[in-house]
């Protein structure tokens, strides 16, 4: 087994719907981060970084096994927890932030609602005004804020996966790159326009439930995949929430253009924040 500096913080990333690991932006974005510095186009500054990063698959995603879905949150997020796992219990190193890309930013969300949701309990049991326990930052990058009934198969299915979808309840497809075979079912679809992100965060009570968890989003003001009015509405929903809207960019940020504004914009946060939230 290869040594690991466990002085240093993990990174760890997810990737969104219908990708991997090894997506351009996901396989720069870790490589950036974990190197020794990285510079911001618009303010000619750098920021420096020593920090591991760790991206993965999704189950049914990549080279991961399983079968994939197109509703995937809950499994997403046990992935997801998985892999939090395995870096502090066997790695043993420290997770200082977490990021996820499209669909994976509802991974990341819930994850941040259920360390926000224990962190709360904790600090009423205590006997004290503030806790100091280490938790994960979170970065949402182009996430969409999912509500019910909000996906309609029409507006990315051809018309003929749509009759096959109606006709026999599933059909099939491959990537671009014909290197997976992926099947869409009417019940997954079902699964996903039952998907609520929003009560995710607020939680059964209804009041906000990330508030003990800090969170950074960055969004392109040109993406038409997931509009930027997403980005706004989870800022009303997340009470330590910071927002960096880039113009010009779409959901997956121009490929690689402005990935040095974000890479610097997550170190800044991580540094300005270091990871450990005070509750009072």
């Amino acid at each position: 087994l290869i040594k690991i500096d466990t002085s240093e913080e993990v990174i760890i990333i997810c990737h969104g719907l219908l990708s991997w690991r090894n997506q351009t932006l996901i396989a720069n974005l870790a490589s950036l981060l974990s190197s020794s510095s990285s510079s911001d186009e618009s303010s000619n500054e750098s920021s420096s970084s020593d920090y591991h990063t760790l991206r993965f698959d999704f189950t049914g995603n990549g080279h991961s096994s399983g079968s994939f879905s197109f509703a995937p949150h809950q499994s997403d997020y046990d992935d997801l927890n998985h892999v939090v796992n395995f870096v502090t219990d066997i790695m043993n190193c420290n997770v200082c932030c977490i990021i996820g890309h499209s669909q994976g930013s509802s991974a990341i969300l819930k994850h941040a609602g259920v360390v926000s949701a224990a962190t709360e309990i904790e600090t009423e049991k205590s006997s004290t005004s503030t806790n100091t326990n280490k938790k994960p930052l979170y970065v949402n990058l182009s996430g969409r804020c999912t509500r019910p009934n909000g996906f309609n198969p029409n507006q990315i299915f051809t018309t003929e996966q749509c009759r096959e979808l109606e006709l026999n309840g599933k059909f099939q497809f491959q990537t671009w790159s014909g290197s997976r075979m992926y099947e869409v079912t009417a019940q997954s679809i079902n699964d996903r326009n039952a998907f609520d992100l929003v009560q995710e965060i607020k939680g059964a009570g209804g009041n906000r439930r990330i508030i003990h968890s800090r969170v950074l989003t960055i969004h392109g003001d040109n993406d038409t995949t997931v509009p930027i009015e997403n980005a706004y509405m989870l800022d009303e929903l997340i009470s330590n929430h910071t927002m960096k809207i880039i113009p010009g960019a779409n959901h997956n940020f121009n490929g690689l253009l402005y990935m040095n504004t974000i890479v610097s914009s997550i170190l800044d946060f991580i540094e300005t924040n270091s990871y450990t939230n005070t509750t009072t």
